[in-house]
């Protein structure tokens, strides 16, 4: 019944749309295989990948449609538990599958084998790495897609350190005989980090795949220089520098600013060290004092070199501007440096909590004899309170003025 509903569903879209070549009968964007006995079944013989109801499924699809609408290509997907191919079921020559290895190490290209397993590839549990998946269905395709994940979903103005590992796995895929392929960024918003030279590189390596890595980072260059100025090549060096800092980490598409370039927090003071300059006055008078200077006394969140050099970086570049036009496409992209510092303040001010209250409580206890047993049991709760706001109303300001931007 789902069949034919489905058939008829794609006879009514490819009526309505007479100049469509691809259509689209894909798993919905969730990992959850049916696990009935007829299916468990089908998966068996198919050497336990998941995929073999889809195909078997798309497959009688594809011949209904194949008649009428020779030029139509039926795709779906090889994604999530759908993503190691079918041992005994060959894709008809009119079906193409599009395969998104959402799991894989953004950091490193597939080749690589780092932290890429699939723990939900098979009925029995096991998996195969990205490329061995990809290669299988190289193998077993008449028209192989990919999907591929260039660009961090959450955190979308944080500089993102694939530039190499993208052109090596485009490389790849030319080599496995992939016909399309699709890479992820975010059109739908204007870009603070390094959307349109994504779209230059990227669109050069779709047109040239084996282009050489002098060649390519020469393109690279060229983009830079061209669009930003002369400080262009300062922009590279903050690039090469994302690169290097995180060469040794495994991230996926969705990693937080902290996992790719860590704060590192080191403790300034110690629990005996007071303030010189807070008095008992302002502790009593805690409405009219500016407590964010108190905020990591005794800790403090040092800033990646991922910011300390890029601020310096970017001014260079900013230096060596001509005109106008270089200095508005330089501050934008500057911002994915004042991106990762919004993550950085953030870091400090939960760090800074407990610290804080420590601060407040040791000097009250220092100054005994000055404080009511009320004030005592009330302030450093109070005070805290007072501080927080204090503290978040400057994160909303940078923030505000960071998206206005």
């Amino acid at each position: 019944e789902v069949l034919r509903l489905v058939i008829k569903g794609v006879r009514e879209w490819l009526a309505a749309n007479p100049d469509a070549d691809v259509i689209s009968v894909s798993q919905n964007d969730v990992n959850n295989p049916c696990l009935c006995d007829s299916c468990k079944a089908v998966y068996m013989e198919e050497g336990g990948a998941y995929s073999g109801t889809l195909i078997r499924f798309v497959n009688a699809v594809a011949e209904n449609i194949a008649e009428d609408y020779p030029k139509v290509l039926v795709d779906t997907l090889a994604y999530q538990y759908t993503r190691s191919a079918p041992t005994q079921t060959k894709p008809t020559d009119n079906v193409s599958v599009t395969f998104a290895p959402i799991e894989g190490c953004i950091s490193h290209e597939h080749a690589d084998n780092c932290a890429q397993r699939n723990t939900a590839s098979y009925l029995d549990g096991s998996s195969n790495t990205i490329i061995e998946d990809l290669t299988a269905w190289a193998e077993l395709c008449e028209h192989l897609y990919v999907y591929d994940y260039t660009s961090a979903v959450h955190h979308t103005g944080m500089t993102f350190p694939n530039f190499d590992s993208v052109k090596r796995n485009i490389e790849l895929y030319a080599k496995l005989g992939v016909e399309g392929l699709r890479l992820e960024g975010f059109a739908q918003s204007k870009s603070a980090e390094f959307g349109e030279l994504r779209s230059y590189l990227f669109s050069k390596l779709l047109w040239e795949p084996n282009m050489s890595e002098e060649a390519y980072y020469a393109c690279m260059d060229d983009f830079l220089v061209g669009v930003y100025g002369p400080g262009g090549s300062y922009i590279r060096k903050y690039i090469d520098l994302a690169e290097a800092l995180t060469k040794d980490i495994h991230f996926d598409l969705s990693p937080n600013p902290d996992e790719l370039y860590p704060v590192t927090t080191i403790t300034k003071h110690s629990t005996a060290e007071l303030p010189d300059d807070l008095t008992v006055s302002m502790v009593k008078n805690y409405a009219s004092t500016d407590w964010t200077k108190y905020w990591n006394w005794y800790k403090d969140a040092e800033e990646n070199d991922i910011t300390k050099e890029g601020q310096k970086l970017f001014e260079q570049a900013m230096e060596l501007t001509e005109n106008e036009s270089q200095r508005k496409q330089l501050d934008k992209i500057y911002s994915q440096v004042e991106y990762i510092l919004s993550y950085y303040y953030k870091e400090r001010i939960d760090d800074g909590n407990e610290s804080f209250s420590e601060l407040i409580t040791a000097f009250i206890q220092a100054h005994s004899d000055e404080f009511t047993s009320e004030e005592k049991n009330t302030l450093p709760s109070i005070i805290k309170n007072r501080a927080l706001a204090q503290v978040y109303a400057g994160y909303a300001k940078y923030n505000r003025a960071l998206a206005e931007k």
